[in-house]
This record gives structure tokens, sequence and C-alpha cells, in this order.
């Protein structure tokens, strides 16, 4: 059986600054996964047996192109990581 896990990237909570006009700044906040999607990753990494295949699919810009990211989600279980147009790693 095939499990397809979907998942987003957020801006670290703790990097995003308040500017004095009230909005706020993405710029030097890095990306992380979710909280929401590692529970979903999780879940298909538990719900797997050893013949089963997990890959995660997301969709995104320049961010999936941080390692940090696609080995932290490769990490949790799954065997493939689909993003973009249909790219495979």
């Amino acid at each position: 059986m095939k499990i397809i896990t979907c998942f987003k990237l957020v801006p670290e909570e703790q990097d995003i600054v308040v500017t004095p006009e009230y909005t706020l700044n993405f710029d030097n906040a890095d990306a992380k996964i979710s909280q929401f999607d590692l529970n979903a990753i999780e879940a298909a990494s538990q719900i797997a047996t050893d013949d089963d295949e997990i890959a995660a699919l997301t969709i995104g810009g320049s961010l999936l192109q941080n390692s940090k990211v696609r080995k932290d989600v490769l990490s949790r279980g799954p065997h493939s990581l689909y993003f973009g147009a249909g790219c495979a790693t």
C-alpha cells in the first residue's frame, strides 16, 4: 500500500518580528514543517507496515531547496519526497 502525507512549510514563530508599523516581518524567519503536518507524517509512519511505502508531498518555492527541511521530513519516516511540479527526491 502507498501512503501519501502532505505537509507545508511555515515560518519559525520566534523569528517573526513585529515592525513599528504593526506589520509582520518574515525576512529572517527560517522555515519549518507545520506542527499539524508533523502529526500527519507521524500518523502515516505508525499505520504503515514493513511493505508499505510512505511518500511526503508538498508544493512550495525556494524554501524547499533547504536540505535541512528535506532531511527533517525524510528522517520522520517517508521513503520519498515529492514537491513542486512532480520532482522526486
